[in-house]
């Protein structure tokens, strides 16, 4: 099993739509913080930052996994 090789049982339609909804999140915070200057979310973008990769990521297995299940179909 590789970095990039979907697992068996796992839907990665649900993670990547986790993913997407936290860094949509975490841009909201990001836009009350520099474009509305919100003081009380000051820096709570910075939580969401490791989604950023970990999307991409998923991507990329998500893309492998619609191949193989297009396969088995």
């Amino acid at each position: 099993m590789g970095l990039v090789t979907p697992a068996e049982g796992i839907n990665y339609d649900f993670i990547i739509g986790m993913y997407a909804f936290f860094l949509a999140l975490g841009a909201l915070f990001l836009g009350l913080e520099f474009g509305l200057e919100v003081e009380a979310v000051k820096g709570f973008y910075l939580v969401f930052a490791p989604f950023v990769p970990a999307f991409l990521w998923c991507t990329v297995v998500r893309g492998a996994w619609v191949k193989t299940k297009a396969k088995t179909d």
